[in-house]
């Protein structure tokens, strides 16, 4: 098991070294989940944060399975991992791919606190934008049944000759 430790990111928004608190079970090739444990208050205690991740990965160990965890600190309290914030996170995970061998459909987020408010937001937007996509599709198929309804209208308003000539097209 790799110990947890801090490693460090350049923010492409300012070349300001990122701090990332972070643990895996091992050094392994093979794709592992990824843990993100979003806490902004991560960045008071940064040595405290890698022992977090390490507690997680042990968790892991003793249920036989891998894994690699993070806390992206998302520039600290109060960003909410908002503007930079939540850039800093997206960079974080784009680093993390990099040095580690991630499994790109098993990264899962928590959140305790602020880190757990900060997951409501994203959510909330999710649910909102598969609304409105479903509301959108409904939508469609209604003006598809409208359309259908009006030619089947049509066709029977035709002279005989006329619908023979239509369906021969």
């Amino acid at each position: 098991m790799i110990r947890g430790q801090v490693l460090y990111y350049p923010s492409k928004l300012d070349e300001i070294l990122q701090p990332l608190p972070i643990c895996a079970t091992d050094n392994d090739p093979t794709p592992k989940p990824l843990i993100l444990d979003l806490s902004p208050g991560a960045i008071a205690d940064l040595g405290q944060s890698a022992r977090q991740c390490e507690q997680y990965v042990r968790f892991a160990v003793e249920a036989g399975e891998t894994a690699i965890v993070a806390k992206p600190c998302g520039r600290g309290p109060g960003s909410v991992y908002q503007g930079p914030g939540e850039v800093d996170l997206f960079e974080a995970i784009d680093f993390i791919c990099e040095k580690f061998a991630v499994d790109p459909e098993r990264i899962s987020v928590m959140g305790g606190s602020m880190g757990g408010s900060t997951l409501q937001t994203p959510l909330m937007q999710m649910q909102q934008q598969q609304l409105a996509l479903q509301q959108q599709m409904a939508l469609q198929q209604q003006m598809q049944q409208l359309q259908q309804m009006q030619q089947m209208s049509q066709m029977q308003q035709m002279p005989q000759a006329a619908k023979l000539q239509q369906m021969a097209q």
